[in-house]
């Protein structure tokens, strides 16, 4: 699902929002990297490694 920046917030449940600025806080968020224009890749810890977009 694509997601406009300006709407993020708005569209992603709370608990959801909180979750991912405590693993980015936390310096838990590795290998963020663009993958074309204004796509994003990174990995994040969980039970296992999760690679998100």
């Amino acid at each position: 699902m694509k997601i406009q920046l300006n709407e993020f917030e708005q569209l992603i449940n709370e608990k959801i929002l909180k979750r991912g600025l405590s693993y980015f806080k936390g310096d838990a968020i590795t290998n963020f990297t663009e993958i074309s224009n204004r796509e994003y890749e990174a990995i994040v810890p969980g039970s296992e490694e999760y690679t998100i977009q």
